[in-house]
């Protein structure tokens, strides 16, 4: 979810040196034992710079550790997202586990992609379904009444803390979740993600999601696809509701910052093939009559990074998905970029088939020139 930022260097404090050698120590523990250990250590020094609201901390420990050690930074960055996502609490005489679960739905559409609250009667049938087919069995949810896009969602980890702990306490009370403030105006995309939230308490030690039940069997694969299925079969049509003149698809609900990757990995084919038909609705062509040009932006060792695993690359991948629609005429730049924006309405730019940085617009003797195409 979190992107590191290009800004000058963060004050390195002692609260950062702390999280940063808390890190490297469980990276390179020799046994489970001390690596519970220093991993004890790690969450208590978390959940107080979290509580306090210390996320410049935070992030300046994580930028040091992302250029300087890499494994420290996988474990710190693990430890952040199930500190600030999850936690424990006690209520009537009880221990319960908590967690903060994402319900990620892909939409696409030439028109635009709703988002904010809820009606109470839609939300209610929604629950019963996560209830029957996501949820495990004697849990407790609290679900925001809201419908999400990626940037009405928590900006930093300890927004996001302070959310799991509001709606713990909704879930194991019984009270309705309080969201607090308003949205914020979302941009409006071809395709984009939404998002519900809620969070999901369980006595400790019991299931929290249907496939980790001891009767879902022994393959994860197998019961969270077959709990996937009925989610979409069920629910789709009531957030089909919610979509109005979309195209949608429900990926599996779960762990909030594991579910927002997927979405936005799930969501970026989906958006390629919206420009397409797009474009060629809005100007009368084909997709052959079309060109494109790839080019990347941002940091060369941060993209190399985060492709390692990829068995295609980002460019491979693009081309494959373009040429699916139709799209032939593709010109790939290898030179990377630094990102740029607008001066005058912030919108990112691109490049062109010179090589120039541009604004992405639809033709001038276009009828259909509405602007930026996002």
């Amino acid at each position: 979810m979190r992107r590191l930022q290009t800004t000058p260097a963060r004050k390195f404090s002692a609260d950062s040196q702390r999280l940063a050698s808390l890190a490297q120590s469980i990276a390179r523990a020799y046994s489970r034992l001390e690596e519970r250990s220093w991993g004890t250590r790690l969450d208590q020094a978390l959940k107080k710079l979290l509580a306090g609201n210390q996320q410049q901390a935070i992030d300046s420990a994580l930028d040091h550790l992302f250029h300087t050690d890499l494994d420290g930074y996988d474990v710190l960055l693990d430890a952040i997202e199930a500190v600030s996502s999850s936690c424990r609490l006690e209520h009537g005489g009880k221990t319960y586990d908590a967690l903060l679960v994402a319900v990620p739905v892909l939409a696409w559409t030439r028109f635009s992609i709703a988002s904010g609250p809820i009606a109470p009667e839609a939300l209610h049938t929604i629950a019963a379904h996560l209830y029957g087919h996501i949820l495990a069995d004697g849990t407790r949810a609290a679900i925001a009444p809201a419908l999400y896009s990626i940037d009405q969602l928590p900006r930093t980890y300890c927004e996001t803390y302070q959310l799991t702990q509001r709606m713990s306490e909704a879930a194991v009370t019984g009270k309705p979740a309080d969201t607090a403030n308003a949205l914020p105006e979302t941009a409006a995309f071809l395709a984009d993600t939404r998002y519900l939230l809620l969070v999901v308490t369980a006595e400790t030690g019991q299931p929290l999601l249907r496939w980790q039940e001891a009767d879902a069997g022994t393959s994860f694969q197998s019961s969270s696809s077959a709990a996937l299925t009925q989610w979409q079969t069920q629910a789709g049509p009531h957030l089909q509701n919610l979509l109005p003149g979309c195209g949608i698809e429900l990926l599996l609900p779960g762990a909030y910052y594991v579910a927002c990757r997927e979405a936005d990995k799930a969501i970026r084919p989906i958006s390629l093939r919206a420009a397409v038909n797009y474009l060629t609705t809005a100007l009368a062509v084909e997709p052959g009559q079309l060109e494109v040009v790839i080019a990347g932006f941002g940091d060369e060792a941060n993209g190399m990074r985060l492709g390692i695993h990829t068995p295609q690359s980002p460019t491979q991948q693009i081309i494959a998905v373009l040429r699916e629609t139709g799209v032939t005429r593709i010109q790939q730049i290898d030179t990377i970029f630094p990102p740029e924006f607008c001066d005058d309405c912030g919108s990112p730019l691109f490049c062109d088939t010179a090589e120039d940085i541009v604004h992405a617009e639809m033709p001038e003797e276009s009828v259909q020139n509405q602007g930026h195409l996002h």
